[in-house]
């Protein structure tokens, strides 16, 4: 049995198309290093840590949705509260470290949450960010012909295929993460 086979035996409620995805490995550091979507990494993460007790990669977690943010504000400049929620982890983490500071929980404890509340934010954040990339998309091509059926210009831009387009953008994001966290199953 190989560990990628172990790990979803272990894990029965992994997506279908990431158990499909990660059956054609051997070993789980393959399935990071190869994934390209940020969602089914964030799954892999979640429940590595959540089996291992093994909660280093809550830095990680905060700059990823560091990078989002900056993906985000690369269309709307400083993202406005309407969207800002779906970046914002500094409450949930300062709250945790106040548990801490009056001792009400242990270190271990607060990291395990500090994980699963960045996680969220971090799975929300990429959600965010896609779902907004794909709108963008499919509103500049739509808008794009609207224009040149009333004005005698020609389409300027060949923005593609929106599957090219969104397969493109999971990708820069699986690129984000792995950049942030290095492969935690090595």
């Amino acid at each position: 049995m190989t560990e990628v086979s172990e790990f979803l035996s272990a894990n029965e409620f992994v997506s279908p198309a990431l158990r499909k995805f990660a059956i054609r490995y051997d070993h789980l550091s393959d399935v990071w290093v190869n994934c390209g979507r940020a969602d089914w990494m964030l799954d892999l993460l979640k429940r590595n840590c959540n089996g291992r007790r093994d909660y280093r990669s809550n830095d990680g977690l905060m700059n990823y949705v560091r990078s989002l943010r900056k993906m985000a504000a690369l269309h709307y400049g400083e993202p406005n509260p309407a969207v800002e929620h779906y970046f914002n982890f500094g409450s949930g983490v300062d709250s945790i470290r106040k548990e801490i500071e009056s001792r009400d929980i242990s270190v271990l404890e607060a990291e395990r949450r500090c994980f699963i509340w960045l996680w969220i934010v971090a799975y929300e954040a990429t959600r965010y960010v896609f779902e907004d990339g794909i709108d963008r998309f499919e509103f500049d091509n739509v808008a794009e012909k609207i224009i040149a059926e009333h004005m005698p210009i020609e389409l300027t831009t060949d923005n593609g295929n929106e599957i090219d387009f969104g397969r493109n953008l999971l990708k820069k994001q699986a690129d984000q993460l792995r950049m942030v966290i290095p492969n935690p199953f090595q």
